[in-house]
Order: structure tokens, then sequence, then C-alpha cells
């Protein structure tokens, strides 16, 4: 067997591997009379036809049968013979074979890992990011963290600070649904403002099940005398609505919760 080792880039490598005729005749003879055992030709006593015989009846298959027995002896001894640590299985992209005495030739590439050179790194100066923990982030954490540990329950009429959760349509000034401005499965915690404060206080006593059209009034440009205030109407239909009671900060809800997220 002889080899030839190209590099392709820093991740790839191409073998070219020629296996000689002595090498491919003698898992040609292991081949033959493997079909020799198995065949059953007329005149014969079966196992015992001649090997000439045998390879003219089953000349195709033989070749395809070497072919396939080259790629599996002679694959993996290649790739130690050229020294090189694949990180994934090879790909054969080349075959030239005719006949036996020619010998048979291949080529594979194959994902290696990339070389590098380790620069100099001794002496290289690292920048820490500094987090300044204000009495504001600490009190947005604990919140958000005693939301986590809330109870929730389903109740029939929204209050401020219950969790709505409903479809909105948007509709024209005539109160008619303005096609494909339909939201679906939206949520909203009532009075925390961060839908929308005036959408939020309108939707305060709205129960499951209940459409109620809303309003929402966007101030004119104060840079243009002639506008007018633009109304917006939503169509809001409720579908579920949480009522969360939300844990003391005590010791007992520090021992239920996970340490871990005491962090910032």
């Amino acid at each position: 067997m002889h080899i030839e080792t190209e590099t392709i880039n820093a991740y790839s490598k191409r073998l070219k591997v020629e296996i000689s005729a002595e090498e491919l005749k003698a898992l040609e003879e292991k081949i033959v009379r493997r079909y020799q055992r198995s065949s059953n030709i007329r005149g014969f006593r079966r196992g015992h036809a001649p090997l000439n015989i045998i390879r003219q009846r089953y000349r195709s298959m033989i070749q395809q049968d070497l072919i396939e027995e080259t790629f599996r002896e002679y694959y993996g001894k290649a790739i130690d013979q050229a020294g090189i640590q694949p990180v994934a299985p090879g790909n054969i992209t080349k075959v030239d074979f005719e006949k036996i005495e020619d010998g048979l030739h291949f080529e594979m590439e194959l994902q290696v890992e990339p070389e590098f050179e380790l620069k100099k790194y001794k002496g290289l100066k690292v920048e820490k990011d500094v987090v300044n923990v204000t009495d504001e982030l600490i009190e947005e954490n604990l919140a958000h963290l005693q939301e986590q540990y809330a109870t929730v329950k389903e109740v029939d009429e929204a209050k401020v600070g219950d969790y709505l959760f409903f479809d909105a349509q948007e509709l024209d000034a005539g109160n008619v649904p303005v096609v494909g401005h339909k939201y679906e499965n939206l949520e909203m915690k009532l009075g925390s403002g961060k839908f929308d404060p005036e959408i939020e206080e309108q939707l305060v006593g709205i129960k499951v099940n209940e459409k109620r059209i809303v309003t929402q009034e966007t101030p004119p440009d104060p840079n243009d005398p002639k506008q007018e205030p633009k109304i917006s109407r939503l169509e809001i239909t409720a579908k579920k609505i949480e009522e969360r009671e939300i844990p003391e900060l005590n010791d007992d809800f520090v021992k239920n919760t996970d340490r871990r997220q005491f962090t910032i």
C-alpha cells in the first residue's frame, strides 16, 4: 500500500491510497473461494466448481465485493500509516479500478482537529466586568423570585394584580373587525402598566369568556396642530384569569427555594 497526504484546509486532509495488484489478488482469492463454497453449478458437486468458472459466472459481484473488501481492509491502515487522527468517519471521494493487474486507487477526505500556534499569552491583561448591585436591582430580583414561587388559582373575575389570558381583535371606527389584525394567546398583569395602563384599567372586572371593547387614545403630534387624537379600539376576549398569591420574604421562603437563585 502506498499513500499520499494532502492538506485541504486547517481542518481537512485528503488521503490518496494505492493498493497493489499483489494485495488485491490476495483479497480476491478469499472472495472467490467464498463464492465457490456456496455455489451450486450444474455438472459439479456443490462447493467444488473450478475457480475460473466461479470468476466467470460471478464476475461483476466479485468485483464489487473486492472494492468493498479493499475499503474495509485498508481504510484504517491508511489512516494509521498517515498518522492522522480524524474527528469523524472519512468520506470516499474517488475510486479508480478496472482490473486487478492495474491495482486500485481511491481517495478519501478526513476532518481533523485544526492545528494552531499558541501565541504569547503571559502578561496579557484581562478586563473584569464589575456589576453595580443596587437596592433597585436586588428588589427586582427578589420580586421575580416571589413570582416564580407564587400559588396560582383560577378565578372568574379579574381584579388589579390578576393575570389575564386573552385574545385581542382590532376594530375600526364602526367596531367592525379589521381583517388580519387578530392577536391570540396574549397575557397581561392588570395594574402592572407593562401592557398599557389605559387598557389594563378598562379590563378590571372582566369575566372569563366575556368580550369587552376597550379604547386607547394616542395624542396628536405637537408639531401638527391640525392632527386629531387617534382612537384605537380592541375587542378583548377573556380566556382565563389567574390569581397569584405571592409568598412573603421570610426564612420559610428562603428554605423552600433553590439558594443558587439568590445571586445577581
